[in-house]
């Protein structure tokens, strides 16, 4: 089984009074795809969101066979276009998003790149974030939970699609036992946010509920992780399947320490405010004038600081210059008199740069 993405152009196809009117079924002209596969249809103008979830049922359907007729079809002329040799999809509806919940910019947050005008394949933990629900900006991770006192998952509930419940108690469960630091990056939204980050964390599935198809008693301490929401949607992120929480730490590992004793021994200033003596520096120099030249702060901050930083190229004070101007000019925390030359510098990085 595949899953696809296929957009709709409202103003060429009425898509939504095709499935109306033939109960939940619809003919698509498209013919790469088998039968089983699930189709995500994004309604791209004017809505620009999935709205229907549907699986292939029938494939090889030729237009005079074909359900969607010329009165859903807006343009005419398209419909006409190579009528009679054109082969279509027969697709049946499974779930109907909410209108506007699943757009362009969630899709994106989920990990899908652009193109959203073509119809391709997505993969299978994208298309699971689209199906559970998942929701970056939701520590409930947008889904429904149930009331019950056993703790169970994918309990199977019968709509008008399959729709697997979570339960609330069962994060509760989690939170109780192991807190609401992530396990993966060590983040404590109560440490860097106060009241407001206190009880906030996502839970992740160990094995994904989609997988599991059937009724099924977790274990808490096995089953269950705390997670912060970057984690959690990288943990999602793996081309084929799920990364396990230990392969995700050890990927931040390599990406955090030192990848040579070269690196401990000289260091990279990456940020200029995490250094007081160059940022006074730095500050101090565009104060005496507007016509202070970023190249003159660059030499003197190798001059003044270069012997505390041995591994830092010019190119790397440049950057490291150029990162800290754009940051404070845009804080909007200056004086008027001081805006200007801070604006001034910025636009000679922009100028240099573009030379």
């Amino acid at each position: 089984m595949a899953y696809y993405f296929y957009p709709n152009n409202d103003n060429l196809f009425d898509v939504d009074s095709a499935i109306k009117e033939n109960e939940g079924i619809v003919d698509i002209r498209y013919n790469d795809m088998k039968v089983g596969d699930v189709v995500f249809v994004y309604k791209s103008k004017p809505n620009n969101h999935i709205r229907y979830m549907m699986e292939v049922v029938a494939v090889g359907i030729y237009d005079d066979e074909s359900i969607s007729k010329e009165k859903y079809w807006k343009d005419l002329d398209l419909f006409y276009q190579n009528y009679g040799n054109n082969i279509s999809i027969r697709l049946k509806l499974k779930k109907t998003f909410e209108v506007g919940k699943i757009t362009k910019s969630v899709l994106q947050s989920y990990g899908m790149s652009a193109p959203f005008n073509v119809i391709r394949t997505i993969d299978n933990s994208i298309a699971e974030q689209i199906i559970n629900g998942v929701d970056l900006d939701d520590d409930s991770d947008g889904v429904s939970y149930s009331n019950d006192s056993d703790y169970y998952e994918g309990a199977i509930e019968t709509v008008k699609m399959n729709r697997y419940e979570r339960d609330r108690k069962a994060r509760e469960e989690c939170v109780r036992l192991k807190g609401c630091k992530c396990a993966v990056c060590g983040c404590d939204f109560e440490e860097y946010y106060g009241n407001v980050g206190k009880g906030f964390i996502h839970i992740h599935h160990v094995v994904p509920i989609s997988s599991i198809g059937k009724e099924y008693k977790l274990d808490i301490r096995k089953d269950l992780v705390p997670v912060c929401p970057n984690c959690h949607y990288m943990l999602h992120h793996k081309k084929d399947g799920v990364y396990t929480v230990e392969e995700l730490r050890q990927i931040c590992a390599k990406l955090t320490e030192p990848q040579t004793e070269l690196e401990k021994l000289y260091p990279v200033l990456k940020y200029v405010e995490s250094d007081d003596r160059v940022k006074n520096f730095i500050d101090t120099s565009l104060s005496l004038s507007e016509g202070t030249s970023i190249l003159k702060i660059q030499s003197g901050c190798i001059d003044n600081f270069g012997e505390y930083y041995p591994g830092m190229s010019i190119k790397d004070w440049f950057k490291a210059i150029t990162s800290y101007v754009k940051m404070k000019t845009h804080l909007y925390e200056l004086k008027p008199e001081d805006t200007i030359k801070w604006i001034a510098a910025e636009t000679e990085i922009t100028n240099y740069n573009k030379n």
